[in-house]
């Protein structure tokens, strides 16, 4: 039987994702592509539907033939070949370096992986400057209902129909877009299948970088812990205390979880050496929180999971996320940098803007000129309250 195997590209609940057009134009431009990304994300799918070739390491057989022979396993495919989670051999990255060096054609090899390659020595090594490498975030709501993206950086003032309605929104914040386990509506079937994710970025991905002597009770409670302080600055000492386990190994998990794209560490303006803590999935994170936390906390990493797909993709927006909080109570929870601009979202569940948001608006403004503060939630109409300082509908900004 053949190594490679061509899976098909239609899933039953296949869309069109935003990455694809840029994954398209680097095939023409760099000799390998890497596509990163949490488990079930749909990377498998895009393989399958951009190579002429596919192989998974997640064989056994497949992945001796590249560990004991990795020069015939990369010579014997077509263009562009895929493979898909390579982390698993790192012993093929020094040889396909040297491949790419003496052959540097563009779209030769389309990589996946479920683990950042700089968090593996070997691969980091092997192939910096010579690859493009992509994140692939889970479904927005503009590719799970097949909508067109808008400007998330948009100022101008609209009265236009919201994209969504409050039950997408609601159902978006329960099932997240993970596309293996967001498309189950039976909850019960789904929350068994975000056990059984959980089971193995546990039990198998989190070994790859992190060799810890924890058993899965133990490891499930700190993730447990981990989603108490989403949305907040993180805290090691805490997490320590309620996993009952080193503030070293703690940070060592918290840097590992990052690596396999489970959580992401937004930076505090205000104090570099503090972070904000985030899910890469809002789905997840409600699975793991057995919903106890506050609303504005899923909106928050929701809002987050949809506008970073439509800057980093559709628009090309080149910049960084961080956090914005003073010891007086300003609170900007989450702003994008664009150069000297910057633009910051607050998050409220009422009618109106309140006057704690507008406060922290102003605080913003005062702080960093060029900038612009969105206050955003499902029940506000799209208007101005000052310069700088607008409210948005959420359902008509993602």
């Amino acid at each position: 039987m053949s190594i490679y195997m061509r899976q098909s590209s239609e899933m039953p609940h296949h869309r069109a994702r935003l990455i694809e057009p840029v994954l398209r134009k680097g095939l023409k431009a760099f000799p390998i592509i890497g596509l990163l990304g949490h488990r079930q994300t749909g990377k498998t799918t895009l393989l399958n539907l951009l190579a002429k070739e596919y192989a998974t390491l997640d064989r056994g057989s497949v992945r001796e033939v590249a560990q004991t022979d990795p020069l015939g396993f990369l010579s014997k495919h077509a263009a562009p070949f895929a493979i898909d989670e390579c982390q698993l051999c790192p012993d093929l990255f020094p040889v396909m370096k040297e491949w790419v060096r003496r052959k540097p054609i563009p779209g030769q090899f389309l990589l996946s992986g479920s683990v950042r390659f700089s968090a593996r020595k070997q691969i980091r090594e092997s192939l910096t400057g010579r690859i493009l490498l992509l994140e692939l975030f889970p479904f927005s709501l503009a590719e799970t209902y097949a909508r067109k993206v808008k400007d998330p950086l948009a100022l101008g003032i609209s009265k236009g129909v919201p994209f969504f309605t409050p039950k997408q929104w609601h159902h978006y914040l329960l099932a997240g877009g993970l596309p293996g386990l967001c498309f189950k509506h039976d909850t019960g079937l789904r929350s068994a299948a975000f056990e059984s994710h959980l089971d193995t970025v546990l039990n198998r991905d989190l070994q790859l970088i992190y060799e810890t002597r924890l058993d899965f009770t133990a490891l499930r409670q700190f993730i447990r812990s981990l989603a108490r302080q989403a949305g907040m600055a993180l805290d090691y000492a805490e997490l320590a205390r309620q996993a009952r386990i080193s503030r070293e190994s703690t940070k060592k998990l918290v840097r590992a979880f990052e690596a396999l794209f489970l959580i992401r560490l937004i930076p505090d303006r205000a104090k570099p050496s503090r972070s904000v803590l985030l899910w890469e999935d809002v789905g997840l994170l409600h699975h793991v929180s057995e919903g106890q936390l506050p609303s504005a906390i899923f909106t928050l990493n929701a809002f987050y999971q949809n506008i970073r797909c439509s800057l980093k993709y559709p628009f090309g927006a080149i910049g960084t996320f961080y956090s914005y909080r003073t010891r007086g109570g300003a609170n900007v929870p989450l702003v994008f940098s664009r150069g000297a601009e910057n633009y910051g979202w607050i998050f409220v569940e009422t009618h109106d803007a309140d006057r704690a948001s507008i406060a922290s608006a102003h605080s913003f403004l005062k702080a960093y000129k060029n900038s612009w503060v969105h206050i955003v939630g499902i029940n506000l109409e799209n208007r101005q309250l000052s310069s700088g300082i607008v409210t948005r509908n959420l359902l008509g900004l993602l």
